[in-house]
């Protein structure tokens, strides 16, 4: 224990954890509180009361109350205090005894601190010497010290690798610049503290609720800082207009629906029963281009220029978000078929909308992640003409444009439209993108035509999991919602097959009955495959997929059939959970076999969550630790508290990155989006985050399952004491619920997310959580993207490459980079000739900042320094390549050097 000792009276404080917040300076005392040893150390500003007219300069009484919680804790310190850096004195338990710790003095008690019982301790200095006392009595003594420092700050609980922690309770703690006389001492001893009638603050506090927020920009932006350009905006181009059939084939009795027309709202009087009535005249009305917003369709069809390019995007008027659109079409539906039902579904339409066929109003949609799906079949017969036409209804809350440029900075990260999520958050404009001035809205996602008799199939989920630790067995359960659509009752043949492996059971379902058929692995033995191809993240093995082919039949004739694609694998966790009693335990957790048991293990609520030496964690569910689902972990503690993703058993060294919108007019062709993946695939990354759901779309996650990166998705809400939180919690968790049914058999999809940057108010925190257990129970639920067993964002600006080493994003890192200039020729085709140099204002509109977290200032230095202040375009480009590669490099060696010691995923953002 001396080792301990000499440590605590020579290193300063730096060595030890600060709790989240540091109160103001309490002056004397008292402290009290109550210590978890999972939790972190707590850090008071402390001053000594003023001495009396008889101390002398260096006198000092130190007192209070201990309550020790086991004898776990026998050697350990219970706090330090500093001045200025430096260790003044430290308190500690060495086998169970207190220990007074000076420099090189020290003082020892010849009795232990009872567990479970309070002890009074004092320790005061003065003309009489140093004396400890141990309830009132003397149990030490040693020379008097001088020069002693009675202010700066009181550690409790310190904590240091390698040694024990203490856990119990301190009361009464106080620090007085005098001496105090052994009667007074003995007095003290003598009046046990209440801790009923005691306000202990915690070592371990439960995340807090949101305290701030910002709206944005609060009026139009002054005009002497809007970004200025050289060139004058871009001539508008119309694309082509595509030849697409108005109904294009697709499998399994579906088809996507062409021929659309848009129109500003308030250029047509008609309402939408007339507008949605056959043969209605749109002749003078845009060819709309679906999937994509209202300015896709305008900038296609040469009403305004690429907003991608130079400052055009400030030639494009803010009133597209603050108007209504009408989107129409009109087709023969599918006649000849046994199908009895007609349904129009459309996969994303942002950010509401009228759904109008035939001149009825046939529903409503409203976020932008929530599919709309409408039976038709009362309106539009087989053989007949249906009109639909569509009303976009924008965000009721756009804000106000905020433009980039060397003045203006980069503004705040969004404002008003967070309030309206499930949206496009980032469209109102954030650091990395300006004001995008429709917001997204507009029929975003394909629509389809769907046909199907009575039995109609749902969203199925697909759950594997690999029993043995050679994964050589592979249980595969498919779980698939039927629905009989009639009023009157069927028996239908449900069938699931993939690969060589087929199961099938026949159902009675009563008029209208909604039933979940489960094919198990233990009552189907094929579904227990052997030697199976798994699913692998890029660099561990091959991404392999299986198509799970789903049909209804009623008396031998099919009537609904979906193929879905899935992966056969299993992800589990370690990480570092508070448990019941207030230890952090590393432990392993399969959520999948806690599914099947039906238990909940992590509690993500903000009661839940608490403060921890290196961040904060989530805890154990009560009971949660004897869960056969939950395996403890010894080791790893540099690790503490951040997660550790493994895929089929292995642990993934996940290096990847974020990515914000895949495109700010939501072109989602397959064709436009690979590139990113592939490139990401190439550059040998294995994971990405869905950012703020910005890219929550079929092809986004089945690029991911091809190229075998994992996914971090998460919802819709973004920072914490800083955005606006959503405002209609039903409506979010609406859309919610239709992502986590619709996209759950993706196997890159590793883990959901509540918040960017902060965990979601506790109403909607709660319901995320209850409804990913509910819907999907083999993921984990995190609410933060950040800090709750994460590591905290940045830095974003440049630093020095031997940093990424020992400094910056350990653990489990979901953001950090660096400014990143582009190649030459890609900055040439986005900034015109006459911006190009100097740095000008579009650079800035493009996300070369002046300020903020992303800051170019110490990345302009530092070029300056290692190669010279650049001449030109083509000078600094070159010199920005080498600078790149310098920090790029050592992002991801630094990562390597710390692998499974100190660092488990660093992702770029």
């Amino acid at each position: 224990m001396k080792y301990l000792a000499v440590a605590l009276a020579a290193t300063a404080l730096s060595g030890w954890q600060a709790s989240a917040s540091e109160p103001s300076a309490v002056v004397g005392g008292p402290i009290n509180v109550d210590i978890a040893r999972g939790g972190d150390s707590v850090k008071v500003p402390i001053a000594a009361r003023s001495a009396n007219a008889t101390a002398r300069t260096g006198d000092f009484t130190l007192s209070g109350w201990v309550l020790p919680k086991d004898a776990s804790a026998a050697d350990a310190p219970l706090m330090v205090q500093t001045d200025q850096g430096k260790v003044a004195f430290a308190l500690n338990l060495v086998k169970g005894r207190p220990t007074f710790i000076a420099g090189s003095t020290r003082i020892t008690a010849n009795a232990t601190m009872p567990v479970g019982r309070w002890t009074h301790f004092a320790v005061i200095n003065d003309a009489n010497g140093l004396v400890l006392y141990v309830n009132g009595r003397t149990a030490g003594r040693a020379r008097r010290l001088e020069g002693f420092a009675s202010q700066g700050s009181m550690t409790v609980a310190p904590r240091q690798s390698g040694y024990q922690t203490f856990a119990g309770r301190l009361a009464d703690v106080r620090l007085d610049q005098s001496g105090t006389p052994s009667a007074t001492i003995a007095s003290e001893a003598g009046r046990l503290p209440n801790p009923d009638l005691i306000g202990f603050a915690t070592n371990s506090p439960k995340w807090p609720v949101q305290k701030k927020q910002q709206i944005g920009m609060e009026a139009p932006q002054s005009a002497d800082t809007l970004p200025k350009s050289g060139a004058p905006f871009s001539a508008p181009i119309a694309k082509p207009i595509p030849d697409l059939p108005v109904l294009a084939s697709g499998a399994d009795g579906r088809w996507t629906l062409n021929g659309w027309r848009l129109v500003a709202a308030p250029d047509i009087h008609d309402a939408g029963a007339v507008v949605s009535r056959a043969g209605y005249d749109v002749s003078r009305w845009h060819v709309a281009t679906v999937p994509g917003t209202v300015l896709t369709t305008l900038v296609d069809r040469g009403v305004y220029p690429d907003p991608g390019y130079g400052l055009n995007n400030m030639a494009i008027p803010e009133k597209l978000s603050r108007q209504a659109y009408w989107y129409r079409t009109q087709f023969r539906v599918p006649a000849g078929k046994a199908a009895t039902n007609t349904f129009l579904t459309f996969k994303g339409i942002n950010y509401a909308a009228e759904i109008w066929v035939n001149g009825q109003l046939v529903g409503d949609v409203k976020g932008a992640f929530v599919r709309g799906r409408f039976d038709i079949s009362k309106v539009a017969a087989p053989g007949t003409i249906a009109a639909v036409a569509v009303k976009i209804l924008p965000p009721p809350h756009p804000g106000i444009a905020q433009e980039e440029s060397l003045k203006a900075g980069a503004g705040e990260n969004g404002g008003m439209l967070v309030l309206d999520g499930p949206t496009f958050v980032a469209a109102e404009g954030w650091d990395w993108i300006p004001s995008i001035r429709d917001r997204n809205i507009g029929i975003w996602q394909p629509v389809l035509i769907e046909q199907v008799s009575a039995a109609r199939i749902g969203d199925p989920q697909i759950v594997t999991t690999l029993p043995k630790p050679d994964n050589s067995l592979a249980n595969v359960e498919v779980r698939v919602p039927v629905e009989n659509l009639t009023d009157q009752p069927v028996e239908t043949v449900v069938r699931a097959s993939f690969d060589d492996v087929a199961v099938s059971r026949s159902v009675q379902l009563a008029p209208r009955q909604k039933t979940v058929v489960a094919f198990m692995p233990g009552e189907f033995p094929q579904l227990t495959v052997r030697n199976p191809l798994l699913w692998w993240p890029n660099g561990y093995g091959k991404p392999n997929l299986h198509d799970l082919r789903i049909e209804t039949s009623i008396a031998g004739r099919k009537s609904d059939e979906r193929t879905t694609r899935f992966g056969i694998r299993q992800v589990t966790y370690d990480m570092s959970l508070m448990d019941d009693a207030g230890e952090l335990r590393r432990v392993g957790i399969d959520l999948s076999r806690a599914r099947s048991m039906g238990q909940h293990i992590v509690d993500g609520t903000h009661d839940g969550i608490r403060k921890v030496k290196g961040g904060w964690a989530a805890s154990l569910a009560p009971g949660a630790l004897k869960s056969a689902a939950v395996t403890r972990i010894d080791g790893e503690e540099e690790l503490a508290p951040h997660l550790v993703i493994r895929v089929n058993g292995v642990r993934i060294a996940a290096r990847g990155g974020n990515i914000g919108m895949d495109d700010f007019m939501k072109r989602i062709e397959r064709d436009r989006l690979e590139p990113f993946f592939r490139l990401h695939r190439d550059g040998n990354m294995n994971i990405i985050r869905n950012w703020v759901g910005q890219n929550t779309e079929d092809v986004f996650f089945d690029l991911a399952d091809e190229y075998g990166l994992m996914v971090l998705n998460d919802f819709w809400e973004s920072t914490q004491d800083y955005n606006q939180q959503v405002d209609d919690v039903p409506l979010f968790m609406n859309n919610a619920q239709d992502v986590v049914a619709r996209y759950r058999n993706h196997p890159s999809i590793v883990a959901w997310i509540g918040r960017n940057e902060g965990v979601p108010q506790p109403s909607l925190n709660v319901a995320l959580q209850s409804l990913i257990e509910k819907e999907d129970g083999t993921r984990l639920y995190m609410g933060s993207s950040n800090n709750v067993n994460l590591a905290g964002s940045g830095p974003y600006d440049w630093r020095e490459p031997e940093t990424y080493f020992t400094e910056h994003a350990k653990g489990f890192a979901v953001e950090l980079g660096t400014p990143s200039f582009p190649t030459l020729e890609s900055w040439k085709r986005a900034i015109p000739k006459e911006d190009l140099w100097p740095i000008s204002d579009a650079w800035a509109y493009h996300d070369w900042h002046q300020d903020r977290g992303g800051s170019v200032k110490t990345y302009m230095d530092a070029m300056r320094v290692r190669f010279g202040e650049p001449t030109s375009l083509e000078d600094f480009s070159g010199k920005a390549q080498l600078l790149q590669y310098d920090s790029h490099r050592a992002i991801f060696e630094g990562f390597n050097a710390g692998i499974w010691k100190t660092n488990s995923a660093r992702m770029l953002w």
